[in-house]
């Protein structure tokens, strides 16, 4: 019995120190990818970035909500249908790396006539918000709606 409590106590004294505090963590730096926009403003860059880099932990979220709307970014038609029926337009924006902005144009929309004259793989610039109030992340892995309050020609 006085071999087991010697290996006991033995082991006492290599368990770890239970009044040591626990290393803080460190927000990680948000690095920025390229993205084959030119032109792009700086937080297009970084919503961009964020996403296409997959950084699902959080980062998206952090950035995504700072970002109440957006202002002259340079983005690509990706995809343009009118409907036969009403004739609003669906208009899907390439912003780099395949992440996608989406609005549905009514006829009433003040800026219908402008983006009934744009086509597709037409570079414009865009202002607007984002429709959903930067209260839900999960936007990162489909297409982000918009309103657009501003639609120009990019090589303003």
């Amino acid at each position: 019995m006085g071999l087991g409590l010697a290996l006991i106590c033995t082991a006492c004294g290599k368990a770890p120190d239970q009044t040591a505090k626990p290393e803080a963590v460190q927000a990680k730096p948000i690095a920025k990818t390229p993205i084959d926009v030119p032109g792009a403003p700086a937080d297009q860059v970084d919503l961009v970035s964020a996403i296409s880099t997959g950084r699902n932990d959080g980062d998206f979220c952090v950035i995504f909500q700072k970002t109440a709307g957006f202002a002259d970014w340079v983005v690509k038609i990706s995809d343009f249908r009118t409907s036969t029926v009403n004739s609003s337009i669906d208009i899907t924006f390439d912003a780099g790396h395949n992440v996608q902005m989406e609005q549905v144009v009514q006829t009433t929309n003040p800026l219908y006539a402008t983006i009934a004259a744009l086509r597709m793989r037409d570079t414009v610039r865009i202002s607007g918000t984002f429709t959903h109030g930067n209260s839900e992340c999960g936007y990162q892995l489909g297409i982000i709606g918009v309103h657009l309050s501003k639609v120009a020609e990019a090589s303003r």
